[in-house]
């Protein structure tokens, strides 16, 4: 089976949501993981009935979309990560740029892509962000204002579907395959391309973060994340050789790089210090036989790639000429 093909049981949506700011807010330097963070908090708020710490052994876990987007259980027979606790969240954050102070009045927008069994969950989305601007964003806990929401379509088109009343959506959402993404890859060299890495590609190797990026280690990362989306988010395996595939990607050639590391770092409540954000920015250029995963690496722009994809890391363009 092809890469397009396999992806076809992938769906996804995307979403721009636009906030107007009630009162003057100081942002920090990346402002994906406060949305991440203050979103989380106010959609366990208007979600959970049951008001506990965490959902294990919760009564209403299988039930609860909470429990589902933040706390996907993984069965300890599952073929994918049988050690590990939960699984990826079938969502992304992508903030777009800002300015480190915004002023009453002004607009904040972002992205959000939901994935899987995740979109039909845009009610509880839309909700908590709702919830999250009741309760302000950043050092001052500003207060803002969730005017609109719209669905984004493969052409990049937007299009409003909510517009901050309880009076619902207007229309669906767009969603769409990932073979239809992938099929997006038709028109790019398959021996030469750039990737632009837009916010800090956190990849590890050997259990280690990577400050250098090898098409392998690139290759592995994105198979891995889009494999586990697929397993537990839209309930098909990834039907790849996946040997095969890195073999091949052992073969590509680095040819040209500017990756510089990035030092971010955030704010964590739970765990009372800041914790690192950094990683790769920039751009870096393979060759080589890159046909097998084009479709691979625009599906990557959707979902990110690396550690902190959920709130905007690892984002990148694909950039057609060196």
């Amino acid at each position: 089976m092809g890469v397009p093909q396999a992806l076809s049981y992938l769906e996804l949506a995307q979403f721009r949501l636009r906030l107007r700011m009630l009162e003057s807010a100081q942002l920090p330097p990346f402002l994906g993981s406060a949305l991440r963070g203050g979103f989380g908090r106010a959609f366990r708020g208007s979600a959970c009935l049951l008001k506990r710490k965490d959902c294990s052994g919760c009564t209403l876990a299988l039930a609860c979309p909470y429990a589902y987007v933040f706390e996907t259980p993984v069965e300890s027979d599952s073929e994918f990560l049988a050690h590990q606790p939960n699984a990826p969240h079938p969502f992304v954050i992508e903030p777009l740029p800002v300015s480190a102070i915004l002023r009453e009045g002004e607009r904040l927008e972002f992205r959000l892509v939901l994935i899987g069994k995740a979109v039909p969950l845009l009610p509880y989305f839309v909700h908590a962000f709702k919830e999250f601007g009741r309760l302000g964003i950043g050092k001052e806990r500003a207060k803002f204002h969730l005017q609109e929401v719209s669905s984004i379509g493969l052409e990049g088109r937007a299009r409003g579907i909510w517009h901050g009343t309880d009076s619902g959506f207007s229309a669906a959402p767009v969603v769409v395959s990932g073979e239809q993404i992938a099929e997006q890859a038709q028109g790019l060299n398959p021996a030469r391309l750039t990737l632009e890495f837009q916010t800090p590609a956190r990849l590890k190797h050997q259990g280690e973060l990577s400050s250098y990026l090898e098409f392998e280690l690139l290759a592995r990362s994105l198979l891995r994340r889009i494999s586990l989306l697929s397993y537990y988010h839209c309930g098909r395996r990834l039907e790849l050789d996946f040997d095969h595939l890195l073999e091949q990607a052992s073969r590509v050639r680095l040819a040209k790089s500017d990756l510089v590391w990035l030092d971010l770092a955030r704010y964590s409540s739970r765990q009372a210090r800041k914790v690192p954000l950094g990683g790769l920015v920039g751009r870096v250029c393979f060759e080589g036989d890159l046909g097998a995963f084009l479709g691979l690496l625009t599906l990557g722009e959707w979902v990110h790639v690396g550690k902190g994809a959920v709130f905007g890391l690892g984002k990148y363009v694909l950039v057609p000429e060196c």
